[in-house]
């Protein structure tokens, strides 16, 4: 697993910027999340406000990867106007400071693209509920087995500092049969917790605008985030709905809704098709 580059701490510039935390609902002295996953296209995400999301993690898709989107994209240049459309709309929803995070490349080595907006005013911390900040703490152990790193918020004094190594070990997610992501490019569930973990505090809002399988909103919701998703293809909803623990009971106050909007298509169930129809004729 490898960084982009070396992280040096980052944050957040003005706290009023952040003026999108959704009313959370308190069950005793846990405060429950919202998890909104919207079926439709990524390019219009008029849902969320301006400055609303303090962390986009998303793996976008590869052009016509054979296993994955055969096919998928009629030219290079409508991969291109999505990936540029989407950014466009991540500039606009992402709150001044705050991060992006691509997860590129495949199989045995990804990489993790990561891109910030503008400057971290690191004030913002000391405004924060100091229960959030603390539990939003991270063991350094967890990132560096040498115990050199830091919490990549640690730099209230000023310092320069690595916040964690280049190289993380990630087993990543093995194509076997019979598993929820079956014929899904999904990352795994690790890739997504360091990355909330290092880049948000507890209650704050993550976004992944090519939702796939929910790994990136799962991971949220375990750690005590809010998530939203876009996701075009309706077909993933059931693993989406597991993923999330949709319409199952519980005690956290967690809220899980799904919005399905007109943009939203049926692809897996072809994608499928024709990767099979491509390995039929390779083997022949």
């Amino acid at each position: 697993m490898y960084l982009s580059r070396q992280i040096k701490p980052l944050g957040i510039n003005q706290f009023q910027s952040q003026n999108y935390i959704p009313s959370r609902k308190h069950v005793g002295d846990r405060v429950g999340t919202i998890h909104n996953v919207t079926f439709g296209n990524a390019l219009n995400m008029k849902e969320l406000p301006k400055e609303s999301i303090h962390l986009v993690v998303t793996s976008p898709p590869y052009f016509n990867a054979p296993f994955d989107y055969p096919d998928f994209f009629k030219t290079y240049k409508e991969f291109l106007d999505l990936i540029k459309g989407v950014a466009k709309e991540l500039m606009r929803v992402v709150a001044q400071g705050r991060i992006c995070c691509f997860v590129v490349d495949d199989m045995l080595v990804e990489s993790i693209l990561i891109f910030q907006k503008g400057k971290f005013d690191y004030s913002y911390i000391k405004k924060l509920p100091q229960d959030d900040v603390q539990m939003s703490n991270i063991d350094v152990k967890e990132f560096n087995l040498s115990g050199a790193a830091f919490s990549v918020w640690d730099n209230i004094a000023g310092e320069e500092r690595q916040a964690i190594p280049d190289t993380w070990r990630i087993t990543n997610v093995l194509p076997t049969k019979g598993r929820l992501e079956e014929g899904i490019a999904a990352f795994p569930d690790e890739i997504a917790r360091r990355l909330v973990k290092l880049f948000t505090f507890v209650g704050e809002n993550v976004l992944d605008p090519f939702a796939g399988s929910g790994t990136t909103l799962k991971v949220a919701k375990k750690l005590r985030r809010n998530s939203f998703g876009y996701e075009i293809d309706l077909e993933l909803r059931p693993i989406i709905a597991e993923k999330l623990g949709y319409n199952q009971t519980t005690l956290s106050g967690d809220q899980v809704e799904f919005l399905e909007r007109k943009d939203a298509r049926h692809l897996r169930t072809n994608l499928q098709r024709i990767v099979k129809q491509k390995e039929s004729v390779a083997a022949s």
